[in-house]
């Protein structure tokens, strides 16, 4: 019971979450943030098991969300970007689909779509 009151404290007040070059992380265990319905702030970058579908269902239920940071997420797509963008979600190092070494094209392509 004590550990479940602390999932719940902490589920109601998380508001941003630095989880950067996490590399075991996958999709299950981001999974369980949307129920973290406070969080503004999700810091993702270099967590290479996780793709599209857990950013996008958390950004979907964490209606507070303001800002992901997924630079080299080795899975998440270009489309993910832009439904993220439209959803007026703040990208910060948001370069999926590709490694550094696609970093270039990437950002070009990025930067005229987004107008950064």
């Amino acid at each position: 019971k004590q550990w479940y009151q602390r999932r719940v404290r902490v589920k109601d007040q998380l508001e941003c979450l630095n989880i950067d070059k996490c590399y075991k992380v996958t999709d299950a265990s981001l999974n369980l943030l949307h129920h973290c319905t406070k969080l503004r702030i999700l810091k993702i970058s270099s967590c290479w098991r996780v793709n599209d579908w857990s950013v996008k269902r958390i950004v979907d239920s964490c209606k507070e969300i303001q800002q992901v940071s997924m630079n080299d997420c080795r899975s998440i797509t270009k489309d993910l970007l832009f439904d993220l963008n439209k959803k007026g979600v703040l990208l910060l190092e948001a370069i999926g689909e590709g490694t550094s070494e696609k970093w270039d094209r990437s950002e070009n392509y990025l930067k005229q779509r987004f107008l950064f």
